[in-house]
């Protein structure tokens, strides 16, 4: 089964606990990995999938936490059920369905003032780098930023390092000011 389907089979999984909670779903990126999100107004579940559904975060307006380290700042060091212990790629989403369930109707429904309290805890001491879409789509952006540049498509590369000009790092700052200079010269060699 494509990662896609699987992705499709664990959202009818999740549906049972989000649709009724007025959550939407849609696929954001499709490849090596596959995310998703459900999305009510401020808040949002965000799946990334590959061989199983390996990071699931929520937000509420600008605070985002892992499901997993949620779960452990609300129930203990044991944390909830997901992300389990199945091979089984479905398990995982029948696991965070049963969180979502039991424990995160403040997610869901509530008012956000308790949820946010939890997450706050959790964000003391989290597990692991919050990796979201928009995350996702810089690196993409870099990642197409140096292939442009290896394929001496400079215009290319102005393109996408300006998109990304408040958060590059010295080496591509440097490829630009480089893009920058064979655009304006026309030379595609050449130091």
């Amino acid at each position: 089964m494509s990662r896609t389907e699987t992705l499709r089979q664990g959202v009818e999984i999740l549906d049972a606990v989000m649709r009724p909670a007025k959550f939407d779903f849609e696929q954001v990126h499709d490849g090596a990995y596959v995310c998703g999100r459900y999305r009510r107004a401020d808040r949002t579940l965000e799946l990334h999938f590959s061989d199983s559904l390996r990071l699931v975060s929520q937000r509420i307006g600008d605070v985002v936490v892992m499901h997993d380290d949620f779960m452990r700042a609300l129930v203990g060091p044991a944390g909830g059920r997901y992300p389990g212990n199945s091979t089984e790629p479905l398990d995982c989403f029948r696991d965070l369905r049963t969180d979502l369930r039991t424990h995160c109707g403040e997610f869901l429904r509530g008012s956000a003032k308790k949820w946010r309290s939890v997450a706050e805890r959790a964000l003391q001491d989290p597990r692991r780098f919050t990796i979201t879409h928009e995350f996702l789509q810089l690196e993409d952006a870099r990642r197409d930023a140096r292939g442009a540049f290896a394929a001496h498509d400079f215009a290319r590369v102005v393109v996408h390092y300006e998109l990304l000009d408040g958060v590059l790092m010295p080496a591509e700052r440097r490829r630009l000011e480089i893009a920058r200079e064979r655009v304006r010269t026309g030379r595609r060699d050449g130091w």
